[in-house]
């Protein structure tokens, strides 16, 4: 059966109170239970559970755990209090475990278990303090997208502005992630930042966790040709967003327009460098036929009627990503 390495999950998000999500404008009101260990019905509100990563035949995700914008001033205390349910659910979950280098990934993925990479997604949570970046290490955070919409502490979104780059202390901070071993995400993070973090990182880390095709839809939050190329060039990936307004524009979308823009990155990026981002569990907005994790096999039954081979699915959907894991995490 085919493997799934995901840059980009986000169930994480179900353990905040349905109010953050209200003010936040990423869900909905609605009260909900989550349980990371049971299978939740097709139709709720989560796309991501322990059984449908087993039904994916999982092999490693980033689990990302998200600041938002509206956070009553305390992004540390939000950050660290949903990393707490997180790693406490994953704990109660066999066949699952938390990685923080190469040797525990290389070990976790032999025995067959799935290794999850903790991610954090909105840079200020840092406060300013590098401190705070290294101690947030220190507990097992392995990547950060330091953008997410609007402006923080380290630099703008691409929906921000267009030539602001990493602030002083955005620089400062990306090169404690070089120092630390910490994947540096550029998703959401405008062309300029992605410049700023090509030039300090040399690459080294660099990768977009959940992003589209500009050339395929002009939207802040993809791509373009000449940033995906220069994200092979230096060694990373891009890791193809099931969100349908980066996809085609609208709020709805098919398996049809993911299959046009991973096509079009195999072809700007070659073949090494394309892997999966789902973004599941990271907003309301679905692709049809891909609504759940568990469904990804309709994606490789759509890339393989496309034209791909089994071996070029098999590098979108795992391998890929592996090896940019295995590359990058700390010794």
């Amino acid at each position: 059966m085919l493997k799934l390495v995901d840059l980009h999950c986000d169930f994480a998000n179900n353990y905040v109170p349905d109010a953050r999500f209200l003010v936040a404008g990423l869900r909905t009101a609605t009260r909900y239970s989550y349980d990371f260990t049971r299978q939740h019905e097709e139709g709720d509100l989560f796309a991501v559970d322990y059984p449908s990563l087993t039904r994916a035949n999982t092999k490693a995700l980033i689990c990302s755990i998200h600041s938002p914008l509206v956070h009553d001033g305390q992004p540390l205390g939000h950050v660290l209090s949903v990393a707490n349910m997180v790693m406490d659910a994953i704990e109660r979950a066999d066949g699952i475990e938390l990685v923080r280098d190469r040797q525990s990934f290389l070990e976790v993925t032999r025995r067959g278990m799935i290794a999850v990479v903790l991610g954090l997604e909105n840079a200020d949570v840092f406060h300013r303090d590098l401190n705070v970046l290294s101690s947030l290490f220190r507990l097992g955070f392995r990547a950060c997208t330091p953008a997410w919409y609007g402006r923080n502490c380290v630099c703008d979104s691409g929906r921000e502005s267009e030539d602001s780059g990493l602030s002083s202390f955005g620089r400062r901070a990306v090169e404690r992630m070089v120092e630390l071993g910490m994947l540096v995400d550029v998703s959401h993070m405008n062309a300029a930042g992605i410049h700023d973090c090509l030039r300090i990182t040399g690459g080294r880390g660099l990768f977009a966790s959940h992003s589209d095709c500009f050339a395929e839809c002009p939207t802040p939050r993809n791509l373009s040709d000449p940033l995906l190329e220069q994200l092979a060039e230096s060694g990373g990936c891009v890791g193809i967003t099931f969100v349908p307004r980066f996809l085609n524009g609208t709020e709805r979308a098919g398996v049809a327009d993911v299959v046009r823009h991973i096509q079009h990155a195999v072809q700007v990026m070659g073949p090494d460098a394309v892997a999966i981002g789902s973004d599941f569990d990271g907003t309301n907005e679905h692709v049809t036929g891909l609504e759940r994790i568990s469904q990804v096999h309709n994606l490789a039954e759509a890339l393989a009627s496309d034209g791909l081979s089994a071996h070029q699915i098999e590098n979108v959907f795992w391998r890929n990503a592996t090896r940019f894991l295995m590359d990058n995490l700390p010794a």
